[in-house]
């Protein structure tokens, strides 16, 4: 199967993504002159990578019966602490045995610093209480970013999964749901005012659909390099986001690309700007180029229930596939956004309130719903960051 097969779309889509087979194969075009300045000419790293560069051996680490075993521990001497909320999980009140914690340190590494993704496999929690998974989803991944992101009302841990059927509450009729929250696909994109890593947890599958792949924006960034820079200078330049309900009620003004000592940073989404007239053409060529060679150098994730997904959501792009669901197989993923202090990649100073804003409350202030209770207002991680 070619990169460009990866993603190509069957009929448990509701919207077709354009992808690298109906996009027009751009000129190599002369950048600008200091078009590009400061950012680097090429980029060289494990985080630069293609569709055949990896097998699921090479980014799925087995959590081991023991293992398992003293996350199980780990969860039970949480819930004796009887804290008031799951929020409050951490290394410290989830103790786990000092290899197993090393094991997830290099995780952390691995996600800063090698291929930007990491898959831990074989905790599933099917026959275990909820609040237990979601406990050791949370613990787990303390380990990997003590740090979380939180919506406007503190809530920490949103659930991907479709809420159509759920009833809107009084006063949100004109509300819309967030597009994780729907079966529809998604095209490649980072999560914009969010985290620095993306955790998921996946609960349940789908009957049908929902595949999951993942893109390097670095390696992105070096074939444009070579073919379309003035795509690239486009990117690099201010994109006029909308405020959107249950978010920044005016439009703001910041690029897709960022850069900081040598390292890249892509922050897009694309459900902000559909149905609106503010890009203009230039913009939606460099946005549609850049989703072209995505698409090419894209891997589908092998996903199993029970899988914790980690990417680096600065330097990695991730898309869905839309889906299906029946009775007793729909699909249910947690997720968080973590920040790890020790790891963590410096940020563009100008830019700061993108990357930080949504980190800086603490863990006594935060809310970790174990149910989707409200999933058009406080249950939902802000409706401009995702899709």
């Amino acid at each position: 199967m070619s990169a460009v097969e990866v993603l190509r779309y069957d009929s448990v889509d509701t919207q077709r993504v354009p992808s690298a087979l109906n996009t027009v194969k751009p000129k190599v075009i002369s950048p600008r002159e200091d078009s590009l300045i400061p950012f680097p000419s090429s980029l060289h790293s494990e985080l630069c990578w293609s569709y055949n560069s990896f097998t699921p051996r090479d980014y799925v680490v087995q959590f081991t019966d023991e293992e398992l075993i003293s996350i199980d521990h780990a969860v039970a001497s949480f819930k004796e602490l009887r804290l008031p909320d799951i929020a409050l999980v951490c290394p410290e009140n989830f103790p786990l045995p000092a290899e197993l914690g090393k094991k997830l340190r290099d995780v952390s590494t691995t996600l800063h610093n090698g291929r930007g993704f990491v898959v831990l496999r074989g905790l599933s929690l099917e026959s275990h209480p909820e609040e237990d998974a979601v406990i050791a989803f949370c613990g787990i991944s303390s380990y990997i970013g003590r740090e979380r992101c939180t919506n406007d009302n503190g809530i920490a841990m949103d659930h991907l999964r479709d809420a159509s059927r759920d009833e809107k509450p009084t006063g949100r009729e004109g509300v819309e749901l967030h597009p994780s929250k729907m079966m529809a696909p998604l095209k490649f994109h980072a999560d914009r005012k969010f985290a620095d890593i993306l955790a998921l947890y996946v609960k349940s599958k789908a009957a049908t659909g929902g595949d999951q792949y993942l893109s390097s924006a670095w390696q992105v960034y070096n074939d444009m390099m070579k073919l379309c820079p003035d795509a690239l200078r486009i990117l690099a330049e201010d994109f006029p986001w909308p405020g959107v309900v249950n978010d920044q009620p005016e439009t703001t003004y910041t690029p897709v690309l960022f850069q900081k000592d040598g390292r890249l940073f892509c922050q897009l989404v694309y459900r902000i700007f559909e149905g609106t007239n503010l890009l203009t053409s230039t913009q939606w060529k460099a946005l549609d180029l850049l989703e072209s060679f995505a698409n090419e150098n894209a891997i589908k994730l092998d996903v199993q229930v029970g899988d914790i997904q980690l990417v680096n959501n600065f330097a990695l792009l991730h898309a869905r596939r839309g889906w299906v669901d029946r009775p007793n197989r729909e699909r249910h993923y947690y997720r968080l956004g973590l920040r790890d202090p020790e790891n963590a990649w410096a940020r563009p100073v100008k830019y700061e309130a993108i990357f930080d804003d949504h980190l800086k409350t603490p863990p006594e202030d935060q809310m970790i719903p174990v149910k989707d209770f409200d999933p058009y207002g406080l249950t939902s991680l802000g409706q401009g960051g995702h899709g």
